[in-house]
């Protein structure tokens, strides 16, 4: 599997980012968490996914404070 650069993984934070403000879709950002190994095919989250699932939770947290 390729490893991905902590831009691309950024990216996917950027992303996740403007999906909660509504300026992507749900699936742009699936199919980006899907490429940088986030998620497995079958859609649940990978080793690397739940790590980052902790980062967007407190995204989350930071966006609704914002």
């Amino acid at each position: 599997m390729t490893s991905y650069t902590d831009i691309e993984k950024k990216q996917l934070i950027l992303n996740y980012c403007q999906l909660r403000m509504g300026q992507i879709t749900r699936g742009d950002v699936t199919e980006i968490a899907t490429r940088c190994g986030y998620l497995t095919a079958n859609g649940h989250l990978s080793e690397s996914g739940r790590s980052l699932s902790q980062v967007l939770a407190a995204t989350d947290r930071v966006m609704k404070v914002a």
